[in-house]
C-alpha cells in the first residue's frame, strides 16, 4: 500500500504524485517507471471510486506486481535470445557457423524488442493502480 497526494481528478480517474517507497529505493529501473527525479515523486494513475479533489491524501494499491513486470522485461530478450540461436544452429543457413548463432541471437533479439514493444504501447495506458482511502 502506498500513499500520495492528488494532482489531477479525470471522472472514475486520479492522478497520483507519491514520494518513493522504501521498496523504489533499491530498485534497477533508476527512475524509468514514471519517478521524476527533479521533484523527487512518481505520477500514477489510478481508479477511484470515492469523491477526490486536488491536494488530498490518499492511500492507495499500486496494481501488477513489479516481481511480474521484471520478468517480463528480463526474460522473454533472454528467451527469444536463446531460441533464435538454436534455431539458426539447427537450420544452418550460413556455411559459418558461428555466423548462424550470431544472426540467430539478433534476430531473436529484434523479436524481444518489437514483443515488448507492442506490450508497453498496448499497456502502457492501462490503469493498474485503486485507491483504497482518503488519508486524514
Amino acid at each position: 500500500m502506498e500513499e500520495g497526494e492528488v494532482v489531477e481528478v479525470n471522472g472514475s480517474n486520479v492522478l497520483i504524485a507519491t514520494e518513493p517507497s522504501t521498496m523504489c529505493a533499491h530498485c534497477s529501473a533508476a527512475g524509468r517507471c514514471g519517478f521524476d527525479e527533479k521533484s523527487r515523486r512518481r505520477l500514477i494513475w489510478a481508479r477511484c471510486s470515492i469523491e477526490l479533489h486536488p491536494g488530498e491524501k490518499v492511500q492507495f494499491n499500486p496494481g501488477a506486481s513489479p516481481l511480474f513486470l521484471s520478468s517480463i522485461i528480463y526474460l522473454v530478450p533472454l528467451f527469444l535470445f536463446a531460441c533464435g540461436v538454436l534455431v539458426f544452429v539447427t537450420l544452418k543457413p550460413f556455411a559459418d557457423g558461428d555466423l548462424n548463432g550470431a544472426a540467430g541471437g539478433v534476430i531473436g533479439l529484434g523479436a524481444a524488442a518489437i514483443l515488448l514493444f507492442i506490450i508497453n504501447q498496448r499497456y502502457a495506458k492501462k490503469i493498474n493502480a485503486e485507491v483504497i482511502s482518503k488519508k486524514d
